[in-house]
C-alpha cells in the first residue's frame, strides 16, 4: 500500500520502520527534516518535503504527532484532509482529545474519508519491538481495514466504539499507568529511606502483588537515576491533563490523577520537561 506517514518521533519512527520493513511504500514527513533523513538511512521509503506532498496518491495516512494543536495542524490547517481522494484511510496514532477526533471524523466523513483515533500504549520498548498496544475509535469497517495494517507493529487491538472513543480508552489507560508509575516511585522513596537493598526487594516485588510494567520497566531506573527518555514528562502532563479535562466534563473526581498532575507540572518548572516519566521520583522531596 502507498502510505504517508506524519511525526517520526519515539513512537512515529519504528512504526513508520515496521510498515516499511512488511513490504508497505511509504512516504514520511517530520517538522524535523533531519529525523526524516535519519529514518530514510535506516528504511527504504521516500521524504516529502511538505504536507502537500505527502497527501499525493496515500491509501492511508498516518499522524503521530504531539497534541491537539499540532494534529489539527496537520489535518485541518494544512487543508490535506479534504484533499485526500475518497476512500483513503487516516490513522491517528496521537494521544489527543476526544473533542479534535470527533471533530476531524466528521470533515473526515464529509470527505468520504476513513478516520480512526487509534492511540497506542507501550512505549518506545514496545514501538521499536512491534508490541505496541491500540485503542481504536470510529467506523468499525475502517478498523477492520486498519486490522490488516495494525499486525506489523501491535500485539494487542482492539476497536472500542465511534470517534472518540479510541481517545478516551487511552485516558483510561494513563489514568491507571501513571498512577501505578506514582506508586512505584513512592515505593522506591521508601525503600531508600528504610536503607533496604533495592535492587535484591524489586526481584522479589515484580513475582508479588505490586507487579506491574511501570515497577518492572522504571523501579530499577529510578534506583539508578536513569531517567534518559523513553517517554518525556512533558508529554506526560499533556496527558495528565487531557484526562482531568475530560473528568471535569464527565462530572467525576480524580484525586489521585491531580496529585500526579501537580507533581509532573513541578517537574518541567523545575527544566525537567524532557527527561523520561521515571524522572517522577524527583518530584517527592
Amino acid at each position: 500500500m502507498n502510505i504517508s506517514f506524519i511525526g517520526l518521533g519515539l513512537i512515529g519512527y519504528p512504526i513508520a520502520g515496521h510498515l516499511a520493513n512488511a513490504g508497505h511504500k511509504l512516504t514520511v514527513f517530520n517538522r524535523t527534516l533531519n529525523k526524516a533523513q535519519a529514518w530514510l538511512k535506516q528504511y527504504r521509503g521516500q521524504i516529502a518535503t511538505s504536507l502537500a506532498e505527502i497527501a499525493l496518491g496515500a491509501d492511508v495516512v498516518y499522524t503521530c504527532v504531539l497534541d491537539d494543536d499540532a494534529l489539527s495542524n496537520v489535518l485541518l490547517d494544512s487543508g490535506i484532509l479534504p484533499s485526500l481522494k475518497p476512500g483513503t484511510l487516516v490513522i491517528d496514532h496521537s494521544t489527543v482529545s476526544r473533542e479534535i477526533s470527533q471533530k476531524i471524523g466528521k470533515i473526515a466523513a464529509e470527505n468520504k474519508i476513513g478516520f480512526l483515533d487509534a492511540p497506542v500504549s507501550g512505549g518506545k520498548i514496545a514501538a521499536d519491538a512491534g508490541k505496541l498496544t491500540i485503542m481504536a475509535g470510529g467506523d468499525r469497517t475502517y478498523y477492520d481495514q486498519a486490522c490488516r495494517l495494525f499486525h506489523h507493529y501491535a500485539t494487542c487491538y482492539e476497536w472500542m466504539g465511534p470517534a472518540g472513543s479510541g481517545c478516551l480508552a487511552k485516558m483510561a489507560n494513563q489514568i491507571c499507568g501513571i498512577g501505578a508509575l506514582q506508586g512505584v516511585a513512592e515505593s522506591i522513596k521508601f525503600i531508600e529511606a528504610a536503607g533496604l537493598d533495592g535492587a535484591r526487594l524489586l526481584k522479589l516485588m515484580v513475582q508479588g502483588s505490586a507487579q506491574s510494567r511501570q515497577l518492572e520497566q522504571r523501579g530499577p531506573r529510578m534506583l539508578n537515576k536513569d531517567f534518559k527518555t523513553q517517554a518525556s514528562i512533558k508529554i506526560g502532563l499533556k496527558d495528565l491533563e487531557i484526562c482531568l479535562a475530560e473528568a471535569k466534563k464527565l462530572g467525576i473526581h480524580l484525586p489521585g490523577t491531580q496529585v500526579s498532575q501537580l507533581l509532573f507540572q513541578q517537574l518541567v518548572n523545575a527544566g525537567m520537561q524532557d527527561q523520561d516519566i521515571a524522572g517522577l521520583i524527583a518530584a517527592l522531596k
